[in-house]
């Protein structure tokens, strides 16, 4: 889209630096990769700028087919990524699993289930009880020490931004031993708003205002519909050469209109339900935030991405990308054979299988937000398929261009 031109200055930038490493533990001396677009704020501020200030060799990383290598080499002490990254990290470490032999399996799945009890406590800053101090060591050794040796075998702290990132993968990064502290701004608040803290982590939520209060009023607060509306030393001065957009963006109280809906628990930790100008409206008037969807679908092994769509439809389908490692290996014991992973997806037997996966989902949603037809794909979407951001984010108008004829396949009819 046409870019915003969000006017920061020197102290918004600042302020936001200042702020953001009184609750992050990072020291001189430590490393950091960078390998988002340096002009995308999160790495702009969260790589460049902040890490400057608090003394952080920075190891730069061209080409994002080279991590894993670089992780290896570089062995960072700090990460900053988008979801995307830790998805991916999350996924190849699913399908060695997959692919290895029942012990190992088994002792990766009892290695999860010890980790999510020592995560849980982790997230509070609780010392485990000698019985799960004692599983936990056993299950490190074993597995969890070795998702770590991937990552260069000494992060001591993490962020994500840019999207939300699933429960689960959060969970799992927290039972390896790997601190992951989501985060939640925007370019126009340089960027971050609110961080999840030590000890007071919860996965799902993005954490508490980065500030209590300025200038005497609320730093960050929920208007009646539950927009994030905020105000502070780091909010942007307004659009450049766009006054009437600048008007648009501030309340009558001054407060920056942040487009997103959230809602704060009793903490005043920040849970982010959904972009309000991405919201669905089907036709029969239900509201629906597509991204918990889309979250809840790639968390299926099946699934590698996905998009939800149904504005001013009459039901919810969907654009699935699917894992094809995973759905390689089912068709291998299934006995199906295929010349390409073109060929397999449009195979019925393949299309059965993810339905029936996203069937079990449907399970947990009300009637108006289940899926009830997908169009399966085997082309993952990426930067260079114009259906990424430079920060990795899904650009849902993009994708639905593309797709747009067998959307309205899927709807024919109905």
């Amino acid at each position: 889209g046409e870019p915003k031109g969000a006017m920061l200055t020197h102290g918004n930038l600042v302020s936001n630096i200042l702020a953001a490493l009184k609750v992050l533990e990072i020291h001189p001396g430590q490393r950091c990769m960078s390998f988002l677009p340096l002009s995308h704020i999160f790495e702009r501020m969260g790589g460049h700028y902040t890490m400057f200030h608090a003394g952080v060799a920075i190891y730069y990383v061209t080409d994002l087919e080279n991590l894993p290598a670089a992780f290896l080499e570089v062995r960072p002490q700090v990460l900053l990524a988008v979801p995307r990254v830790y998805e991916k990290v999350y996924a190849r470490i699913r399908e060695a699993v997959a692919a290895a032999g029942p012990a190992k399996r088994y002792l990766f799945h009892w290695a999860m289930w010890v980790g999510r009890r020592m995560a849980a406590l982790r997230f509070v800053g609780k010392a485990p009880g000698f019985v799960l101090g004692a599983l936990y060591g056993a299950a490190d050794k074993a597995v969890f020490s070795k998702v770590r040796d991937r990552l260069g075998g000494r992060l001591e702290i993490s962020a994500s931004g840019g999207a939300a990132l699933g429960a689960p993968i959060m969970e799992f990064f927290w039972a390896a031993g790997v601190p992951v502290f989501e985060g939640y701004g925007l370019s126009e608040t340089s960027p971050i708003l609110t961080i999840n803290m030590v000890n007071q982590v919860r996965p799902g939520y993005v954490g508490r205002p980065l500030l209590d209060e300025w200038q005497g009023r609320p730093f960050l607060k929920l208007s009646e519909d539950g927009e994030i509306l905020c105000q502070g030393p780091n909010v942007t001065l307004g659009y450049w050469n766009d006054p009437f957009a600048t008007e648009q963006a501030f309340d009558e109280e001054g407060y920056f209109r942040t487009g997103d809906i959230g809602a704060l628990d009793e903490l005043g930790r920040l849970r982010i339900t959904d972009r309000k100008k991405e919201l669905l409206v089907t036709s029969g008037g239900k509201n629906v935030a597509p991204q918990p969807l889309e979250r809840l679908l790639t968390q299926d092994k099946y699934i590698a991405q996905a998009v939800v769509i149904g504005d001013h439809r009459n039901f919810l389908s969907a654009i699935v990308i699917a894992n094809m490692a995973s759905l390689r290996r089912w068709a291998e014991r299934a006995g199906i054979a295929y010349a390409s992973d073109a060929e397999l997806v449009a195979r019925p037997e393949a299309m059965a299988k993810v339905m029936s996966r996203i069937e079990r989902i449907n399970g947990q949603l009300s009637n108006f937000e289940r899926i009830r037809k997908i169009v399966l794909s085997s082309e993952e979407m990426t930067l260079d398929s114009g259906l990424l951001t430079p920060s990795l984010k899904i650009k849902r108008k993009a994708v639905c261009e593309r797709y747009a004829d067998a959307i309205e396949n899927l709807y024919e009819g109905a």
